[in-house]
């Protein structure tokens, strides 16, 4: 069963599944700029698209919450995604963060649901 293929056929780098819904997975292509999010009761397009200010490389769910989802990008961006609005499109995050460098990953504390981790070339942050 195929559940995403990109219309490009650009290799998929890296897959998140939703940690309070299992119905929801993210993921983002190669040299992308968006993070997708896909349904995996509906296999036919994706469920929405993550539009974020560079290209994607990494994502990470809140532990906490089925509707928030962390995106970070090479343009030094972290972006906080509320999605409880899909299948209507997201406009925007609601919250952002600039960091000193690109951003390499990122992770939610699933303890302590309001801090998150960056990591950059030489740095880890934890907001």
């Amino acid at each position: 069963m195929v559940l995403y293929e990109s219309p490009n056929l650009d290799p998929v780098i890296k897959l998140e599944w939703n940690k309070q819904d299992p119905n929801w997975l993210a993921t983002f292509n190669v040299d992308s700029n968006k993070v997708i999010l896909l349904d995996v009761r509906v296999m036919s397009s994706p469920a929405a698209e993550l539009d974020c200010s560079g290209n994607v490389t990494g994502m990470a769910w809140a532990p906490h919450s089925s509707c928030h989802i962390c995106s970070i990008s090479d343009d030094a961006r972290a972006l906080i995604w509320d999605v409880s609005s899909v299948p209507s499109p997201i406009t925007g995050a609601i919250r952002e963060y600039k960091a000193k460098d690109e951003l390499a990953q990122v992770k939610w504390n699933p303890a302590h649901t309001g801090w998150i981790s960056l990591a950059s070339k030489d740095m880890l942050e934890v907001l």
